[in-house]
């Protein structure tokens, strides 16, 4: 959790130097209930969801998208400034 805080934290400070809206993609974990799962709706729910959602309504300089997706450590999908 500490983690998760700092991390918050110093994108706060990079909005603020940056000066305008900061698109942020969060990528989650679709089947890790309670903490991140995919709802009936196909949004992102859960615990952690919940703390991400409260942190970022404060940080005005971000347009966050949270997306729920299949987690498998061998096939990740994830592409650098995408």
């Amino acid at each position: 959790m500490k983690k998760l805080v700092l991390m918050i934290l110093f994108w706060g400070l990079i909005a603020l130097a940056y000066g305008g809206p900061i698109d942020v993609n969060i990528y989650v974990d679709d089947a890790y209930k309670p903490f991140s799962f995919r709802g009936k709706d196909g949004n992102a729910q859960g615990i952690y969801i919940n703390v991400l959602q409260t942190a970022f309504s404060r940080m005005k300089n971000f347009n966050v998208t949270i997306e729920p997706v299949p987690w498998n450590p061998r096939h990740q999908n994830i592409e650098i400034n995408k």
